[in-house]
């Protein structure tokens, strides 16, 4: 995936900062996608699929968006400090990146969910928590990576 727009290059004592700052541990491979790409716009749409549960009825349906970018390091403390403080998700879900609708893709730095990436849809609210509907995509960032694909339209 080509990305443009990236931030400038890091280095390990860089990220380690701003875990410090965040009171997180990021997953290794997240951090090795900072190292490489620190962010940035992929320069196609890559795409991903997921089923969503209505909070409404219970049902589950097919739903799918877009990456519009992936924060840059030095973002994620203010993204993050924005979400928290309006109480729109957890403390350690960390907004790693975005999609063209104002939705955030999450990575959890929570000991129960580790690693795992979370689809959070702004429209939507969690009816037992207040907190914006999360959805489950991936195990683990590079398992998110390994699920997008080109959209061919």
């Amino acid at each position: 995936m080509e990305l443009i727009n990236v931030g400038e290059k890091l280095a390990e004592q860089d990220i380690s900062k701003v875990e410090k700052e965040l009171d997180v541990k990021l997953p290794q491979d997240y951090k090795n996608f900072l190292l490489q790409n620190n962010g940035g716009s992929p320069v196609e749409d890559w795409v991903f699929d997921f089923i969503q549960i209505s909070p409404e009825s219970g049902k589950p349906f097919d739903n799918s968006s877009v990456i519009r970018e992936f924060s840059t390091l030095s973002d994620l403390p203010f993204f993050y400090g924005n979400l928290i403080g309006e109480e729109l998700i957890p403390e350690k879900f960390i907004p790693i990146a975005s999609d063209p609708f104002g939705n955030e893709i999450l990575l959890c730095a929570d000991e129960n969910n580790y690693g795992k990436i979370y689809f959070a849809d702004h429209e939507m609210y969690d009816p037992k928590t207040d907190y914006w509907l999360m959805t489950e995509l991936a195990n683990s960032f590079t398992e998110f990576v390994d699920k997008l694909y080109l959209d061919k339209e």
